[in-house]
């Protein structure tokens, strides 16, 4: 009825100009493209790995707007300005954690070691307001050349990296006051069976029981999927009172458009993260979107 007065009422706009107003979505502010999303989980995070400054004022005030407040940064530069930036972002309710993520790590510690000199002497020379709050590694076996002909090897020395990592860093309190969290990215296929403290587990369960956190790749676009590739983790996640992550992908995945939403757009993907509270019905969850500059773009690609 609403629409067919609005005809009678204005009978001499031309149709383009009518089509024009419906699909700008006018009549109701803000288009679901340009939309805010209200995060209905403890923590929202979102992964930052271009080191582009031009614009690095208007991807922190986006992931603001979008109520973020966790970003995983991948620097090597510890210097003034990311001191500056991770004090503005605490300003904003945003925690800033040290992005990593070579699959190199797994059979040569060095590079992670000199990364970790690196970030240790930042830790202990800066304010608590301009620290790191953790650790966020995204190393990835799965990325190794061989990975196909010497899966089990590269996994088992994917699981002995976790346990180093973990025994050797967790407790440093080189680190600094606010250092509280060292996380891990898997995939959610990670069902391999090692051998773990004497017991034979799921690959996925080990590194659950030995990270702060973990966050599980499970790429798909709707929540019930998302839900169903991360359920024997989350799990996992509640039996060891371990808080998880969900996360989506936002940019183009030459694996299918199931997997991303960079082809249903910010409105659809925000839509379906909401729809997760209540299939994952675990107060200690939360969720994260790789990547922050693809999820920005998102509100001129995506389709919704």
């Amino acid at each position: 009825m609403i629409v067919k007065h609005f005809f009678i009422q204005l009978p001499l706009l031309p149709l383009c100009l009518i089509g024009l107003f419906f699909l700008s979505g006018c009549s109701a502010g803000d288009t679901p493209e340009e939309a805010a999303f209200q995060k209905n989980t403890a923590v929202l995070g979102t992964w930052w790995w271009d080191t582009k400054k031009d614009d690095r004022q208007d991807l922190l005030e986006f992931a603001a707007k979008n109520m973020v407040n966790e970003i995983y940064f991948s620097t090597i530069d510890f210097s003034a300005d990311t001191r500056g930036f991770i004090s503005q972002a605490r300003q904003m309710g945003i925690s800033v954690y040290l992005l990593a993520g070579k699959y190199q790590y797994i059979e040569d510690q060095t590079g992670f070691i000199n990364l970790m000199d690196s970030f240790i002497e930042y830790q202990q020379n800066v304010g608590v307001e301009e620290q790191f709050s953790g650790l966020h590694l995204d190393v990835e076996p799965h990325q190794h050349p061989d990975f196909d002909t010497r899966r089990a090897a590269l996994l088992g020395q994917y699981l002995d990296f976790v346990i180093w990592v973990c025994a050797q860093y967790k407790t440093n309190s080189a680190l600094g006051a606010a250092m509280n969290h060292i996380d891990f990215d898997i995939p959610f296929w990670f069902d391999d069976e090692l051998s773990y403290k004497g017991n034979t587990v799921k690959l996925f369960e080990a590194v659950i029981k030995e990270a702060d956190r973990v966050c599980v790749m499970s790429y798909r676009d709707t929540a019930q999927q998302i839900f169903n590739t991360a359920k024997e983790e989350l799990d996992c996640a509640k039996l060891n009172n371990k808080q998880i992550l969900l996360s989506v992908q936002t940019a183009y995945s030459h694996e299918g458009d199931n997997i991303s939403f960079y082809e249903e757009g910010k409105a659809a993907m925000y839509s379906e993260i909401h729809k997760l509270k209540n299939l994952c019905d675990y107060d200690n969850y939360g969720v994260a979107v790789h990547h922050l500059r693809s999820w920005y773009e998102l509100k001129r690609t995506g389709s919704s």
